[in-house]
This record gives C-alpha cells, structure tokens and sequence, in this order.
C-alpha cells in the first residue's frame, strides 16, 4: 500500500535527521485517467477514488497525516464526462477534509483567476475554509482578487517568487502564500521539478538581495503553514 509506505519513508528520514516531516495522503488525478485508460469502468474508477480519499482521512484522524492531496482534477485535456467526474472527486475530498479539519491540497490546469474562482466556488458548496484549500503549483496569484481565498503554493522559480513577494508586501489582507519545488524524487528525472534544497537556498538569496526581510520570511514559511495546517514549526 503507497499509503504505508509514504509514512513509512518519513518515518525513516525522521528517525535518520533531525528534520520534521508532515505527510499528506491523497488520490492523484492522473490515477482516474490511468484507470480508465486500462479499461475500468468511470464509475467504478470513481469510487476508487473516493474509497482512497475515504483512507487517506483515515490516517489523518490517525494523526498520521495532517491534510489530503494531491487530489483535483488533470492538467490536461481529457472527456467530458471524466472531467465531470474530476470535479465531482475533487469535491468530495474538500468535504472529508472540511470534517476532518484539515487542508486539501489541489492539482489542477494551470490556475488563472477564473479557474480560481471555480475552485473557490466548489470548495464553498462543500463547506471547507477557503484558506484550507492549496492551489499545488501555482502561478503568483497573491491578491485576493486573483485567488478568491485559495492558498497559493507558489513554485520556487526566481520570477514568480520576486512577483509573491512584491505582491505580498503591497497587501494588507489576504492567506499569503507558501513556496514549494514540486520536487517528485524520481531517479529517471533528478532533480524534477525543482530540487529539495530550492526553496531555502531562493529564501535566503531573496533576503540578501533585500527583496524580502525577516518579517516576510516568517509569514510564508511559519505563519501560513502553521494556519493552514494546524501545526507548530519550530524556527
């Protein structure tokens, strides 16, 4: 079970550093795409998701993981009819997470304000916070206007970082946003996207550069974490 064995590997990175990891379980999207591909019947590949969603919340009441994803829907064209049922999936995820208290985090198409706005709307319909819904690899989107309440995850490249920042020091109200590389830890792809080192070594070139200070820094990389998913990082 991939479920186990993601605790099981952060359990050993812990055990082996004195680096404090988080897991996060969920179904990705692709595995809907790929299932039908192989043949499985949509409805049937549907409730397999719900069924791996059901489980990913049960180790989040285990306290085994704190928030389910990546779930949402594929970044690239499929039927009517499936992408129907990514929405639906993606929905459902939202509202175990709402029960559980905890964060969903979201891969979708590439996040404009309108495909924002979309998920703002579905996340409401099913009752969870907006600031608990993670928008994985998103594009700088830090005003509420472009967001409509969804968490950034902004991918840790020199130019969107430099628009975050800017952005967030120019706004009074908003979640801010966290840094992420999307780093996959595959060994045909190394490196991909970004390597693991990425975003302490962007923080701290932006904070010699004087772009961002110690106040900033603190917000995206403490604060933030800390209100979306209800834990305590030691700085």
């Amino acid at each position: 079970m991939i479920y186990e064995t993601t605790i099981k590997l952060a359990k050993e990175a812990m055990d082996k550093t004195n680096v404090k990891i988080f897991v996060v379980l969920g179904p990705h999207p692709a595995d809907l795409t790929e299932n039908v591909r192989r043949g499985i019947p949509l409805k049937t590949a549907e409730e397999l998701m719900r069924e791996a969603i059901d489980l990913a919340s049960k180790y989040v009441e285990k306290g085994l993981a704190i928030g389910i994803g990546e779930v949402g829907r594929p970044h690239y064209p499929v039927s009517r009819s499936l992408w129907n049922a990514s929405n639906r999936i993606m929905r459902y995820a939202m509202e175990r997470a709402k029960d559980l208290g905890c964060p969903v985090i979201l891969h979708t198409e590439t996040a404009t304000p309108k495909v924002f706005k979309e998920i703002a709307s579905i996340a409401e319909r099913a009752g969870i916070k907006l600031y608990k819904v993670v928008k994985h690899f998103s594009p700088p989107a830090i005003y509420p206007e472009e967001n409509y309440g969804i968490t950034p995850s902004v991918i840790s490249m020199d130019l969107a970082l430099r628009e975050a920042f800017s952005k967030l020091k120019s706004v009074s109200s908003g979640n801010g946003f966290m840094m992420e590389t999307d780093y996959l830890d595959d060994p045909t792809r190394p490196g991909s996207v970004l390597g693991p080192r990425t975003v302490p070594r962007k923080t701290y070139s932006l904070y010699e550069s004087g772009l961002v200070d110690e106040d900033l820094i603190y917000k995206v990389h403490k604060d933030v974490p800390e209100r979306v998913y209800d834990i305590e990082l030691d700085v």
